[in-house]
């Protein structure tokens, strides 16, 4: 596998799918409330250490809450403390087995850690609990270009694409991915026919212009019709 296959992660370290004002069943005190969205605005400020106190505070408050354990290892994956971030993520998931989120950034976690075979039963059991997760099957083909399963990572991107409604950083990911993988196969058209799809949801990424580039040397690029769409 050549260069050209680079291999992204999206992450998104300060986006919370799932992730809402906490209430208990039973309405708990005030104060553990103001506390959680307390933590959630400086999270999302990116104050980490003060967010990090926060959650520490409420786990103490409410030492069966997950999702405190599921945003302190948001805030040590950003600080790179992998091992920390495991931690944190499997006592978010021992207290909530159906946390989606969660399991999904445990497999970005053991995907950093070069854990691959580990990341990809984590993704698959993110995509056997929510089928239309397409972040996962993004970082499913990820995992399978570093086991060298090129055929496999292509179909994951190709799945995450089949996901509706779309969404902008998986169909630019996805995309993005499937033209580097036919770009390395000399199919220059079709990686071409990515890029450009890639193209639309961001028109400034210097990776995927130098990509564009690199295809476009290709004399089989005038065969390809730049205003067909994915999939047309």
């Amino acid at each position: 596998m050549t260069t050209k296959l680079q291999i992204s992660l999206l992450m998104g370290l300060l986006v919370l799918p799932g992730v809402q004002p906490y209430h208990t069943q039973n309405q708990q005190t005030t104060e553990l409330q103001k506390r959680y969205s307390k933590g959630l605005d400086l999270f999302q400020a990116g104050n980490l250490e003060a967010a990090e106190s926060e959650f520490r505070n409420i786990i103490k408050m409410a030492p069966q809450m997950p999702e405190p354990y599921y945003l302190l290892a948001k805030i040590a994956l950003h600080r790179n403390s992998l091992e920390q971030a495991e931690s944190a993520l499997g006592r978010a998931l021992q207290l909530k087995p159906d946390f989606v989120e969660a399991r999904h950034t445990l497999g970005v976690v053991l995907f950093q850690r070069k854990r691959y075979e580990e990341a990809r039963d984590t993704f698959q059991k993110v995509i056997q609990q929510k089928p239309d997760y397409g972040l996962a099957y993004v970082n499913l083909g990820s995992v399978y270009l570093r086991l060298q399963q090129v055929d496999e990572a292509l179909k994951q991107f190709h799945k995450a694409l089949e996901i509706k409604p779309a969404k902008a950083d998986v169909s630019f990911r996805a995309n993005l991915q499937l033209g580097l993988i036919y770009l390395d196969r000399e199919e220059n058209t079709t990686a071409l026919k990515h890029f450009e799809k890639a193209r639309s949801f961001d028109p400034q990424d210097l990776e995927l212009l130098f990509s564009l580039e690199a295809a476009a040397q290709s004399g089989s690029v005038r065969d390809y019709p730049p205003d067909c769409e994915f999939g047309g």
